[in-house]
């Protein structure tokens, strides 16, 4: 489903809906919204058309396909024209704070006063609308408005995953160094460690191509929108920072849950070698009488059956305290 919107030189939104025929026809800057089906086998052919139907022109080198499969991650071009700026702009979200991050795609082209964006998400799409009409007139001018709002939504919500994955982070630092033993914190971690890299997988490629936007020669692009951008990109590494930052301390976390395990496991054994002596003494006492030779003198003492039993119960005692004060019991 496409829908075409309009920005006339004083920073109005206009939806086909509700403004005139005329007066919508009249305003030079397009901005077409693209809801692509779910079959992807389309997504390229719709991308493509909804190009042509903007009017963003690409030169001799490039066709409209090319530039179409560059933002849907098929194709990455040699070369791009200075002025477009083709994007993939994730939205990440994280629910739980440990499952896989889950992040609809925003796929962008600029150029000059064009924009095209598409994406299988509608919310996303409807959250973007949103935020440019949200915005005044005054910061509303200019297609590439739709790209610096696309990234404020973005950054909204790697900001949100960071800050989950940092409480999330904590929560499992204490469950790793407390009493309470938890079978299913080393699980837990690896799980948080995986979303992390997934939410780097998707957040990458967005700042290594925030610096192409600023970089665009065009005059509608004024000093507090590249301000506006910088700020934008330094958020965005603040967030890689963080994530970078939790994902080493569950790393450091993972290893000394490993070495409280080692230490458990030690300990345990040494509780079972030290039993399995103390078992050992009275068997082996038992043992020795219980051999059928005919000259063992202590079988036909009248205190010999009590005598073995205090050697047993002696040897056992003090085996005992020898173990209790290494530590082994």
């Amino acid at each position: 489903m496409r829908t075409e919107y309009r920005l006339t030189d004083e920073g109005e939104l206009l939806d086909p809906r509700t403004t005139p025929p005329e007066v919508f026809a009249a305003a030079r800057r397009r901005w077409i919204v693209e809801l692509l089906p779910t079959d992807p086998g389309r997504w390229r052919s719709i991308q493509t058309d909804a190009l042509r139907e903007c009017g963003i022109s690409t030169d001799a080198g490039m066709s409209l396909k090319h530039l179409a499969d560059t933002v849907l991650g098929a194709h990455v071009p040699a070369s791009m024209p200075d002025d477009v700026i083709a994007m993939r702009v994730a939205m990440p979200k994280l629910s739980d704070g440990v499952s896989p991050v889950k992040a609809p795609i925003v796929n962008i082209i600029t150029q000059r006063d064009r924009a095209v964006t598409s994406s299988t998400d509608s919310g996303a799409l409807k959250k973007l609308v949103e935020r440019v009409r949200s915005l005044p007139p005054a910061r509303r001018r200019g297609a590439f408005v739709v790209v610096r709002s696309l990234l404020s939504l973005s950054l909204e919500h790697a900001t949100d995953v960071a800050d989950r994955v940092t409480a999330r982070t904590a929560e499992l630092e204490d469950q790793v160094f407390s009493d309470v033993d938890d079978d299913d914190v080393t699980t837990d971690i690896y799980r948080l460690k995986r979303a992390i890299a997934d939410g780097r997988r998707r957040l990458l490629p967005v700042i290594n191509r925030l610096s192409l936007v600023t970089e665009v020669d065009d005059a509608e692009l004024g000093e507090d929108a590249v301000a506006h951008l910088e700020r934008i990109e330094a958020g965005f590494r603040r967030v890689a920072d963080a994530l970078d930052t939790d994902d080493r301390l569950l790393g450091d976390m993972l290893t000394a849950q490993m070495t409280l395990v080692q230490v458990q496991q030690n300990g345990d054994m040494r509780r079972i070698s030290a039993y399995a002596a103390l078992i050992t003494v009275p068997t082996l006492i038992a043992g020795i009488y219980g051999m059928n030779f005919d000259h063992m003198p202590e079988l036909h003492w009248l205190l010999g059956y009590p005598a073995s039993l205090a050697l047993m119960l002696v040897v056992v005692l003090l085996l005992r305290r020898a173990f209790r004060r290494s530590g082994w019991l």
